[in-house]
């Protein structure tokens, strides 16, 4: 079994549930590093191919990667750029006009349950 995130796993659209894709809107010049660094669907599963397995399968998998009583505690997560090595691509002045973004974005008086996608693949080898 591998787990791990595709950029289609990534760039997913922004939603309340999955923030990161906000940051891509934000700042489209983050979506080829965050690209540069992912493996795609494709090619993992044309090295388990190349190294003799023959039977696989891929599955996607939403993980819950915080829970949030506030917007408030979203904002300082990412101001503080806790978690995501992709927010040290942007200055101090960009984290804030982002967060000023996701204050547009986010319901106001309700929990944020953030989740991450991931991408399973099982593989046999004959």
């Amino acid at each position: 079994m591998i787990q791990d995130r595709t950029p289609d796993d990534c760039l997913v659209e922004g939603s309340t549930e999955h923030i990161r894709g906000y940051f891509f809107t934000k700042y489209p010049q983050l979506v080829e590093k965050e690209i540069s660094r992912r493996h795609s669907g494709e090619n993992v599963r044309d090295a388990l191919k190349h190294t003799g397995f023959e039977t696989f399968s891929e599955h996607t998998l939403w993980e819950t990667r915080r829970n949030y009583k506030t917007r408030q505690e979203l904002f300082d997560d990412v101001i503080n750029r806790t978690g995501r090595s992709i927010l040290h691509e942007l200055n101090d002045y960009q984290l804030q006009d982002l967060v000023d973004y996701l204050k547009e974005k986010l319901p106001g008086h309700q929990p944020i349950v953030e989740k991450d996608r991931w991408t399973i693949w099982k593989a046999d080898k004959k």
